[in-house]
């Protein structure tokens, strides 16, 4: 169980294809009615490292959340936000179909540490939510 997020479900949480990444997947008894109500799917926890970047001349992607429908004529629509640790407005997200990607959009000076959350909702009948909580950790260092 994922403890560190507020639901009422329990998570099954495993390693992504990096070490850097944490997926917890909800998992619900059958008679749960609350657990099965509830949209929040998937919660990702992923640290990221940067070295300091005192100029940036186009947006850098850092990461990418990505819908994936069950079959391919299934229709959905997707939708990113930025829910909480962007207060000096240094990321957006480049929206493409059922693709999110966040970018750094301004240069970065380290020693730092920014803790994004980030919602990914997407709707084909009803909605689903998916989480991911982004560290960023930023080196006092140019390398």
């Amino acid at each position: 169980m994922c403890d560190c997020v507020s639901t009422v479900c329990d998570f099954s949480c495993s390693d992504a294809n990096s070490k850097d990444t944490v997926v917890c997947r909800k998992r619900c008894a059958q008679n749960d009615v609350d657990c099965i109500l509830e949209e929040t799917q998937t919660v990702t926890f992923q640290t990221l490292a940067l070295p300091t970047l005192r100029f940036l001349p186009h947006p850098l992607i850092l990461t990418t959340m990505r819908a994936v429908a069950a079959s391919p004529e299934v229709r959905f629509t997707t939708d990113y936000r930025i829910l909480e640790g962007n207060e000096r407005q240094l990321f957006d997200i480049l929206r493409g179909q059922g693709v999110g990607s966040l970018r750094l959009t301004r240069p970065v000076q380290g020693p730092d540490e920014l803790l994004l959350k980030i919602l990914m909702t997407i709707s084909v009948r009803s909605a689903t939510r998916h989480l991911a909580f982004v560290r960023v950790i930023v080196s006092q260092y140019e390398f």
